[in-house]
């Protein structure tokens, strides 16, 4: 099964895939960094706290794959369609687009981006800013 653009071990579901990825983390931060009960929040809380979190959990990677694998964003990814104007909002109002991309698709399961546009963000970002328009989203 394919989520996040990552392989996972067959029938391993996204859920699996966030425990498995709670348990590696653990080791490398501090243990109450994640007491918050999100439920208790909302989603633009939620949104600014995690994609916080995945802008230092990642450093300066530049690898797709370290991208995508942190925890944070796949907390993002799970939080599913409410999240959607805020990645909208985010890739808009930045300078420079965040890779947004893997989880705009794992979320919606689209790619509004033209096969000539994979790989230059700027593109990607109008490609999915067009798209989140036509279907309605507000940001």
């Amino acid at each position: 099964m394919s989520t996040l653009g990552l392989q996972f071990g067959t029938g391993m579901s996204l859920l699996e895939a966030l425990v498995a990825t709670d348990r590696e983390s653990t080791r490398v931060r501090n243990a109450t960094q994640w007491a918050i009960t999100y439920d208790s929040l909302d989603v633009a809380s939620q949104f600014k706290t995690l994609r916080d979190s995945w802008h230092k959990e990642r450093g300066a990677a530049s690898s797709a794959k370290a991208i995508v694998n942190a925890a944070s964003y796949r907390r993002i990814v799970f939080l599913g369609e409410a999240v959607l104007p805020y990645i909208f909002r985010d890739l808009e109002y930045s300078p420079e687009p965040d890779y947004w991309f893997a989880a705009l698709y794992d979320i919606t399961r689209e790619d509004p981006v033209k096969p000539k546009d994979h790989g230059d963000q700027r593109a990607m970002a109008k490609a999915w800013l067009k798209w989140g328009k036509a279907q309605g989203y507000e940001w």
